[in-house]
């Protein structure tokens, strides 16, 4: 899963924050991951720990404290999240239901509020992170298997549209994609009758 938090304090900007460092700080410092920059926003105010697919909100002992905002049954819950000293050294025993962060719910800091959005990982993307994550680096940086893979994508998205519409030169596509020209054709020589003589390979 992937955590992504509205501050939807205002109607009009609504900054959109992509969490994807854990654990994760929010603030108001402009180096926090998430940077909230309103009245009673602590420099470290709460930290975002993840175990596995699941993520936790706690408080990192803020003037104003951190809240999580639910709605059950009609009616709104606010609970405060436990406190812990540092994001880095977060006891287990302090996570569970109560702090966990679920698609849907408010994340109050301060005068700031956050809504708690969940999107599921694409299995594309996923594999392209693992594959990125463990790919040989070709000089110049460049990941060999990443282009590969690039080609043989191209080549099968360009196959299936042939088998539909007819033959494809998949030439074109390919040097575009940058696998490389294919190579060009020889030139053979006008064929002759052969007089019955040997043929000496490498004089010709």
């Amino acid at each position: 899963m992937n955590l992504v938090l509205l501050d939807v304090t205002e109607t009009e900007a609504r900054p959109v924050f992509r969490v994807k460092r854990f654990p994760a700080l929010i603030g108001n410092r402009r180096d926090s991951d998430v940077c909230i920059d309103r009245d009673g926003v602590s420099r470290r105010h709460a930290g975002i720990v993840r175990r596995e697919s699941r993520f936790y909100l706690v408080d990192l002992g803020s003037r104003n404290g951190t809240r999580l905002h639910r709605v059950r049954g009609g009616d709104l819950v606010t609970r405060p999240v436990p406190v812990a000293e540092s994001p880095e050294r977060v006891d287990d025993a302090l996570l569970g239901e109560a702090n966990e962060l679920q698609d849907g719910l408010y994340v109050g800091v301060g005068a700031g509020l956050l809504q708690c959005v969940l999107e599921p990982e694409a299995p594309l993307a996923r594999h392209e992170r693992e594959s990125d994550e463990s790919a040989p680096r070709a000089s110049g940086g460049v990941r060999t298997a990443g282009w590969i893979g690039a080609g043989i994508l191209l080549a099968a998205v360009t196959l299936a549209l042939g088998l539909r519409a007819g033959p494809v030169d998949l030439r074109p596509s390919l040097r575009g994609a940058g696998i490389g020209a294919p190579a060009a054709r020889p030139v053979m020589p006008a064929s002759r009758p052969w007089d019955g003589r040997s043929v000496d390979h490498a004089a010709r």
